[in-house]
C-alpha cells in the first residue's frame, strides 16, 4: 500500500503515544518516521520493535564520547538518544551502546553531522548532500531490532557509488500487516465512546439527524 508523508507522521506520532511515549518524544519519532520513509527506509518493523522494548524509559548517559542506557543492563532508544544527540556540539558522540532499532537513529545523525557515517553489524550508511547511500551490508539488515554498538564518523569528500535521493512527493510503499500493527498502536489513544462524551459533544451527539 501507499501512505502520503503526511500520514506516515501522523500515524507514528499516534503510535508512539499509545506505546506510551511522552509528547515531545513521539513528536521526534514522528519526524524521523518522515525522514526514513522519504528516502525508501524500512521504518516499519525498527518502530515496532522499538515500542514493545520501552526502552525510551531509559535516560542516556555520556561518558567521554560514547553514549549507553543510564540502566546497566538496559538498552538505549534511538529517539530519545537521537534527541540527546540533537543537543549536543557536532560529532560529540562517536559511538552509541546496546541500541535498540539503530536505523532509527540515522535522522538524528543527520541532524548532528551534515556527513555523517553511520555504522553497526555488517551495516554502514553514508548520509550527505546527494541522499544517503548503503556503503555495506543488505537491505534487509536496515531493520535490524538492536546493535551492541553503533559508530558515528564524519566524512570529507565524496564516495562513488548509488545514492538514494529522496522519494516522489506520492507517499511511501508500506507493507500491510506492519502498517496495520502501528495502526493498533495508534488506536489506543482513542477515547471509548460513551453516553457522557456523546452527550459533551463528541461525535453525533444524542440525537443524530443524519
Amino acid at each position: 500500500m501507499i501512505v502520503s508523508f503526511n500520514e506516515v507522521e501522523s500515524t507514528i506520532l499516534k503510535a508512539a503515544r499509545g506505546a506510551g511515549m511522552e509528547w515531545g518524544l513521539a513528536e521526534e519519532a514522528a519526524q524521523a518516521a518522515r525522514f526514513l520513509a522519504r528516502f525508501r527506509l524500512p521504518f516499519e518493523t525498527p518502530f515496532l520493535h522499538l515500542f514493545s522494548t520501552r526502552a525510551w524509559e531509559a535516560t542516556p548517559v555520556l561518558e567521554g564520547a560514547r553514549l549507553r542506557s543510564g540502566r546497566a543492563d538496559g538498552w538505549l532508544c534511538p529517539i530519545r538518544a537521537g534527541a540527546y544527540l540533537s543537543d549536543l556540539s557536532e560529532a560529540c558522540v562517536t559511538s552509541l551502546e546496546r541500541l535498540v532499532s539503530p536505523l532509527l537513529i540515522l535522522p538524528f545523525a543527520s541532524r548532528a553531522m551534515a556527513k555523517t557515517d553511520v555504522a553497526w553489524n555488517e551495516v554502514r550508511l553514508r548520509v550527505g548532500p546527494l541522499g544517503i547511500m548503503l556503503v555495506s551490508g543488505e537491505v534487509r539488515a536496515l531493520a535490524a531490532s538492536q546493535a551492541e554498538e553503533v559508530s558515528l564518523s564524519s566524512f570529507e569528500g565524496g564516495w562513488t557509488g548509488a545514492w538514494t535521493h529522496e522519494g516522489s512527493a506520492g507517499g511511501a510503499v508500506i507493507e500491510d500487516a506492519s502498517w496495520a500493527r502501528l495502526q493498533e498502536y495508534e488506536a489506543l489513544t482513542y477515547v471509548p465512546a460513551s453516553a457522557k462524551s456523546r452527550s459533551s459533544g463528541a461525535g453525533a451527539g444524542e440525537i443524530d439527524n443524519d
